[in-house]
């Protein structure tokens, strides 16, 4: 039985640098986004005692490797579709379409317009998505198990606001999320020893990163990492 659910947003990439949205254009990780994902993994497996310590020496590249798990890619996963605005920076969004950025900053959906897949569809699509995973027959058995979802930032936040019943639109909904930070939700299939028919859920971690991000240039990396030329990632200005 899934009882918990861990959500990993991806380490970054290119675009992630250039703050270009990314959407489900598929960008390999760059150097840092590997780092990244290996100390998230590092941190992680260690937090599990039933992860497989002995694979660290030989697969040490991300947690599915540390764990000896295998990798399922699920559609339903993909991150938000940001339609023609996909590749594009804020800054050559507002200079071309600037009504429309301005509601899209705003939560009002004029990026709808563009074929951007809005807030709450996303969320819908994804928490779907985990519903049906966290039932599935394959995990019935009183087992307690923990579901890993590797995925994208907007995803996780529009499937969170979603499990939780919260507005995707609301300005006052969940903040972004980092790369290669998770989420973690508990799954409760029961009150007070009495089966429920839909799981209830609570978030415990959100945009959580390993410990390691809170001594280091978690969105740079470490020195030795970045070369000459190699800009520096700096804060998303609307």
């Amino acid at each position: 039985m899934i009882d918990e659910v861990m959500m990993l947003r991806h380490g970054r990439t290119q675009y992630n640098l250039e703050h270009r949205l990314q959407g489900q254009i598929d960008v390999p990780l760059d150097i840092v986004g590997q780092w990244q994902v290996d100390q998230t993994g590092f941190a992680l497996a260690s937090r599990y005692y039933w992860a497989k310590v002995n694979r660290l020496a030989e697969h040490p590249e991300a947690f599915a490797d540390i764990l000896g798990l295998p990798v399922t890619c699920d559609q339903r996963l993909r991150e938000r579709s940001f339609g023609e605005w996909e590749g594009m920076t804020r800054a050559e969004i507002k200079a071309v379409a600037a009504d429309d950025y301005a509601s899209w900053k705003q939560h009002t959906g004029g990026e709808t317009k563009h074929g951007v897949e809005s807030r709450a569809a996303v969320g819908q699509r994804g928490a779907d998505a985990v519903r049906a995973l966290v039932i599935d027959s394959a995990y019935s058995d009183s087992t307690p198990t923990t579901l890993m979802l590797v995925t994208h930032g907007s995803w996780i936040t529009a499937t969170i606001s979603n499990l939780l019943e919260l507005d995707p639109d609301g300005m006052n909904a969940l903040g972004g999320m980092r790369n290669a930070c998770w989420c973690r939700l508990k799954v409760r299939h029961s009150v007070n020893g009495t089966p429920i028919e839909q799981p209830l859920w609570e978030l415990e971690e959100y945009n959580k990163a390993p410990a390691i991000a809170d001594s280091a240039d978690w969105e740079n990396g470490p020195t030795d990492l970045r070369g000459p030329h190699m800009p520096s990632w700096q804060p998303i200005v609307w």
